[in-house]
């Protein structure tokens, strides 16, 4: 058995364990509660993050293990042995579906904190793999770009929102870390800097890497910050403003790729 049938077979096994996992995290659920519902504790006084969405975002979940089972069936068949952006991809993917359950058990059972450490490492390793896709590039297939592409777009759009949530959990949290954050600016205005600097992060994105699906995701994120805060809040508005942004973005780099033929 060559590297390229291991490598294979633990893509499987690694989305394999994933799922179950991030199952049993809600379905029994895990600490009680799941994971979104986890989250919405920190909505609550006298803790308050301001920027974590409406429960119903987190469904993303369900529309992002689709596309990995996908991606990890197409990258198994025997046709895609030798595929170069599988092997681009190489081991990166199996680091991401370990560092994904790791951040399940912290954030489960463990510690809300200091679950942004395999957060944080989560991020690193889906950048570096997002890195080896070069989503702009043309000649790709449309099934290719599905099964390689498309998966790992959506997938690193929403751990940016989640690692954002988690910065965010640690910080107010940390008790000497939230008073000097405080000291500078209100928690409003803190909240406000961040949902511009997530849509800097989507925009750049798009036309950067020429890709119209991450910013899409930081869109249905930001629009249900909007929802969970009122639309007619500060942090609502800003968030339905960079939302907007990011929308008019996604749409241009699209009609763009669709004008070269590279869609």
């Amino acid at each position: 058995m060559d590297k390229d049938n291991v490598r294979q077979i633990i893509n499987v096994v690694a989305t394999a364990a994933m799922i179950f996992v991030n199952y049993l995290a809600n379905a029994l659920p895990l600490g009680g509660k799941n994971t979104g519902e986890l989250a919405g504790l920190y909505y609550s006084d006298p803790i308050r993050v301001s920027i974590i969405p409406s429960p119903y975002a987190f469904a993303i979940w369900g529309l992002i293990y689709l596309l990995l089972a996908f991606f990890v069936v197409y990258q198994a068949l025997p046709s895609q042995k030798g595929n170069e952006i599988s092997r681009k991809i190489g081991w990166w993917y199996s680091v991401t579906c370990l560092f994904n359950i790791m951040w399940i058990f912290f954030w489960h059972l463990l510690d809300h904190v200091y679950s942004i450490i395999p957060m944080l490492f989560l991020l690193l390793s889906l950048i570096m793999l997002y890195q080896k896709l070069e989503t702009g590039k043309t000649g790709v297939s449309l099934l290719d770009r599905l099964a390689y592409k498309a998966p790992f777009s959506i997938y690193l759009g929403w751990i940016t929102v989640a690692t954002i949530v988690n910065v965010s959990v640690f910080i107010v949290t940390v008790s000497s870390l939230h008073q000097f954050f405080l000291s500078i600016a209100s928690a409003e205005i803190w909240s406000i800097l961040v949902l511009v600097v997530a849509m800097l992060i989507g925009s750049a994105t798009a036309f950067v890497k020429k890709d119209y699906l991450y910013p899409l995701v930081l869109v249905w994120a930001l629009f249900a910050i909007a929802t969970r805060n009122g639309f007619s809040s500060a942090i609502g508005i800003t968030s339905i403003i960079c939302a907007s942004i990011m929308f008019v973005d996604s749409i241009t780099v699209a009609v763009l790729r669709l004008r070269n033929k590279s869609i």
